[in-house]
C-alpha cells in the first residue's frame, strides 16, 4: 500500500486547526512518521484518527485517539533506531566524511566497520594495510579465518583490522581511482528473534505513557523499524518467517505494531507489518495494509 499520501492521512486524521483540508485537519506538530502510522492504523481498524498529544495539554501525552465500531484505542508511535550508529555517522563526517581520496591506493575501496570503530584511526592506518597486505581486499568471513590461523602469513595484519573494528575490505569496481569509504558493516546473524528482542526495549520505553491513557479499550505501539537499527532492519527484511516464540507485551500495552517501510519510494511504501496481540503470538499483516 502506498503510505504517506496527504490526500490518504487528511482522510482519516483529525486534530488542531494548524492546517486544513475540507472536514480534516492535521496539525504541523506531527511528524511524518506518527501520520502515516495513523493512516495506517485508521484504515486496517475502520476508524477515525484525532491528535492527542497536544504540547499545550502537557508532556506524557500519547500520539492519537482512534475512535470506531464503538472502540477507543490508544496509539503511540515510535521509531526504532540504533544510537550507536548515529554517533558513528556523526564521527565519521568529523574526521573528514565517509569517502575521500587516499594517495597510495591501488583502486578504490569500501571498509565496512563495527559502529565502535573510530574513524580518525581508520583513515590513518588502514590504508597501509591494504596497500601492503589486502590489495584485493578481504571479506567477513576471510578475516575471520586469517587471525585464528597460526600458520596463515597474514595473521597479525588481520588481527590489527580487527581490534580497529573492520569487519571487511571491498575493492570496487571504477576507474583506478584512489579513494577509500568508511561505512557501519553488517557482520551479524539475520533472524527473526533479533526483531524480538529488540521490541522488548521499545515495549519497555513506551509503556509508561500508554499504560496512563484513560477511557480507551485498547492501547496499541506502533514501531517503525529504523533502517539505522541495520541488524533488526535486516533481520524483519529478509525474515521468511514470523519468530517463532511467544512475546510477553506486559501490562499496559494490549497490541504491538511492528512495521518496516521504504522511504526511497515517494510515496514511501510498507515492505512488511507484523502484530502481536495479548497473548504473545505474531501475525503477519503485510497483504493486509498492501490491499488496504
Amino acid at each position: 500500500m502506498p503510505c504517506g499520501s496527504l490526500r490518504f492521512i487528511h482522510s482519516r486524521c483529525t486534530g488542531s486547526p494548524e492546517t486544513s483540508t475540507g472536514r480534516t485537519t492535521v496539525p504541523f506538530s506531527m511528524s511524518p512518521d506518527e501520520l502515516m502510522a495513523a493512516a495506517i492504523l485508521a484504515e486496517l481498524l475502520v476508524a477515525e484518527a484525532t491528535v492527542n498529544d497536544d504540547p499545550s495539554l502537557g508532556p506524557g501525552r500519547f500520539d492519537w485517539l482512534l475512535t470506531g465500531r464503538g472502540r477507543r484505542y490508544a496509539i503511540e508511535v515510535t521509531s526504532h533506531n540504533d544510537e550507536s550508529r548515529r554517533l558513528f555517522d556523526v564521527r565519521t563526517a568529523a574526521a573528514g566524511g565517509a569517502f575521500r581520496d587516499v594517495e597510495g591506493l591501488p583502486g578504490m575501496y569500501r571498509v565496512s566497520v563495527t559502529t565502535t570503530a573510530v574513524p580518525s584511526a581508520l583513515w590513518k592506518r588502514v590504508p597501509t594495510l591494504i596497500r601492503d597486505h589486502f590489495p584485493d581486499g578481504i571479506d567477513y568471513q576471510q578475516l575471520a579465518t586469517v587471525q585464528w590461523d597460526r600458520r596463515h602469513p597474514l595473521r597479525l595484519y588481520a588481527q590489527m583490522l580487527s581490534e580497529m573494528g573492520v569487519e571487511s575490505i571491498t575493492r570496487l569496481r571504477g576507474p583506478g581511482r584512489s579513494a577509500m569509504e568508511i561505512s557501519a558493516g553488517s557482520g551479524w546473524w539475520s533472524h527473526p528473534a533479533v526483531v524480538a528482542e529488540a521490541m522488548t526495549t521499545e515495549l519497555d520505553r513506551n509503556r509508561t505513557k500508554l499504560a496512563a491513557a484513560m477511557d480507551v479499550d485498547e492501547r496499541h505501539l506502533f514501531v517503525w523499524v529504523n533502517p539505522s537499527a541495520m541488524q533488526t532492519h535486516y533481520s524483519m527484511r529478509d525474515a521468511d518467517e514470523l519468530p517463532s516464540e511467544p512475546l510477553d507485551l506486559g501490562a499496559g500495552i494490549d497490541v504491538l505494531w511492528v512495521a518496516g517501510c521504504d522511504v526511497s519510494r515517494r510515496p514511501p511504501v510498507v515492505w512488511k507489518l507484523w502484530r502481536v496481540e495479548s497473548n504473545g503470538q505474531w501475525e503477519d499483516w503485510t497483504s493486509q495494509v498492501r490491499s488496504s
